[in-house]
């Protein structure tokens, strides 16, 4: 049996219209940018994230507080979609990843 899942466009209205659940979290995601959510704890903290899978493993990324302003829509939607291209091009989007990546690379260029 598929599970509920919430969509909303986000915008400023739409986020300040979404109230917590009582006792648990809530996710949202976007209708607009693929793996793009919002999670809502019962406190009322608003926060994107971006889920996708790669690998066969899902991978999660926080991308910041929801602070209220449009602002922070866009850099949300933004990060999400360059999280998407780099999935999409076979890196992994987590920061820790790219960097223990990035050192390996580095260490071979050194070595070499």
């Amino acid at each position: 049996m598929a599970k509920n899942v919430e969509k909303v466009s986000f915008s400023m209205t739409a986020i300040d219209g979404l109230k917590p659940t009582e006792g648990k979290r809530r996710l949202v995601w976007d209708s607009g940018v693929n793996g793009l959510g919002l999670r809502i704890m019962p406190t009322g903290v608003k926060t994107f994230f971006f889920q996708m899978r790669f690998n066969g493993e899902v991978v999660r990324v926080t991308i910041g507080r929801y602070t209220g302003t449009a602002a922070s829509v866009q850099k949300a939607r933004k990060l999400a979609a360059q999280y998407l291209n780099d999935i999409n091009n076979g890196i992994d989007p987590r920061p820790e990843k790219k960097t223990a990546e990035a050192a390996t690379f580095g260490d071979l260029l050194t070595g070499y």
